[in-house]
């Protein structure tokens, strides 16, 4: 599929041109970070294709994950068919009738690394308040990659939720801004064939929401692999004879404590369905197992815990 760059006016009248005859509902925005390539390695359209292919290629997906890219100079590419569920988080994608709509931002924003800000920003936030009011989507709606039970910072630790809501809830139904751009973008016509297109969708990724008690067996028999801080560090804490463990297979310390508290759990009840509380369970691992084979259990069985975390207290009692 071609990839179309295009500004915020532009994509105003595509989304204006795809609405009427739309295949797919959009019930919330999820938001994303590139994190490779950043700011710095950023190549425009070769940067793009370079995600298209990591993501076909490597990933075995039909398209690239996202439905659209927020580039550093605020400008936005076109990705996967806005009628195509998105490759966003498992068991959160929808489906062919609806499902979220994909924005991922180029750059890295973890704590102390590059700034979202500026015209990228302004760009980000006006996307997110016109898709929301185009389908009546309370500011809300917007969900960070972080809130969608995955253990990673994305879309960047330097980023704040509530004050993305309230930028959000700031621009809907506001007119925009005069436009900046001098050169000459994709024609109505070019971007209308590719609205035309039929859409392609992953039918072995979690398009619909899934069986949670079946994920949860699933994610439980896997075994092996490399350890993965990503997924470890929201969950599990390693500590030597009383102390935080510095060094060998997994460390730890006092701010990972602190981060779990302050932005995991907050983040993890967030994503909850309303009227759902989330379990919590406090496991002291000992005994005669080695270090290493004790943290690939936690790590096998997070997923098993997080899944189940969706189910209730019924599919608690059936597994």
């Amino acid at each position: 599929m071609p990839f179309h760059r295009i500004d915020i006016h532009e994509f105003k009248r595509l989304l204006d041109d795809w609405f009427p005859n739309r295949r797919r509902s959009i019930i919330e925005v999820h938001m994303h970070h590139t994190w490779g390539p950043n700011h710095a390695a950023f190549e425009g359209r070769a940067s793009i294709e370079e995600m298209w292919r990591r993501d076909t290629e490597e990933k075995g997906w039909s398209d690239i994950a996202q439905h659209i890219t927020i580039d550093p100079e605020g400008m936005i590419w076109t990705g996967r068919h806005w009628d195509a569920p998105p490759a966003s988080a498992s068991g959160r994608n929808g489906d062919a009738k609806a499902g979220p709509f994909m924005v991922s931002v180029v750059g890295d924003f973890d704590d102390g690394k590059e700034k979202f800000d500026g015209v990228q920003r302004e760009a980000t936030l006006r996307v997110i308040a016109l898709v929301q009011d185009r389908f009546e989507l309370a500011p809300e709606s917007v969900q960070f990659h972080n809130m969608l039970g995955i253990s990673k910072t994305c879309p960047g630790s330097g980023i704040s939720y509530p004050e993305i809501v309230v930028a959000v809830r700031a621009f809907r139904g506001t007119a925009l801004p005069r436009a900046r751009r001098s050169q000459s973008g994709p024609s109505r016509t070019a971007l209308r064939d590719w609205l035309g297109a039929a859409p392609q969708t992953d039918a072995h990724i979690h398009l619909h929401e899934p069986n949670c008690c079946k994920l949860a067996r699933r994610d439980s028999a896997m075994r092996g692999g490399e350890l993965d801080p990503d997924i470890l560090q929201p969950h599990v804490i390693n500590i030597w004879n009383g102390r935080f463990a510095a060094g060998g297979a997994y460390s730890s310390s006092a701010e990972q404590v602190t981060r779990i508290f302050s932005h995991h759990l907050p983040a993890m009840l967030h994503s909850l369905p309303a009227g759902k509380t989330l379990p919590i369970v406090l496991y002291a691992h000992g005994g005669l197992v080695s270090e290493a084979a004790g943290l690939h259990i936690a790590q096998n069985q997070i997923p098993w815990w997080k899944a189940l975390s969706k189910c209730g207290s019924s599919q608690f009692r059936k597994v």
